[in-house]
């Protein structure tokens, strides 16, 4: 996955409502040590009350993953977009 996509550092937030997530990824090629840093510090920050209560203000659910967490997450996400595209549904 990396090779396509870059490397997945975290994820940033979540709209439930607008069935919605943000997220970070590095370069295909950043090296794992540079993830590791940057999902480390993302996950401090995101992981604070104040950004919490900030965005939670704004309709958003903040929290962290790893960034295998991530992975998964991204990788499930393109399967439901394949099955959507497969099955014609449009988009409303």
């Amino acid at each position: 996955m990396s090779r396509l996509y870059g490397r997945p550092c975290a994820v940033l937030c979540c709209a439930p409502a607008r069935r919605a997530a943000t997220g970070i990824v590095a370069p295909a090629h950043t090296p794992p040590e540079i993830v590791r840093r940057l999902s480390q510090e993302l996950r401090t920050i995101i992981d604070s009350s104040e950004i919490k209560s900030t965005l939670g203000k704004v309709g958003f659910e903040a929290f962290s993953s790893s960034p295998p967490e991530f992975e998964d997450f991204i990788k499930v996400q393109l399967k439901w977009g394949k099955m959507a595209k497969d099955a014609s549904i449009q988009p409303e």
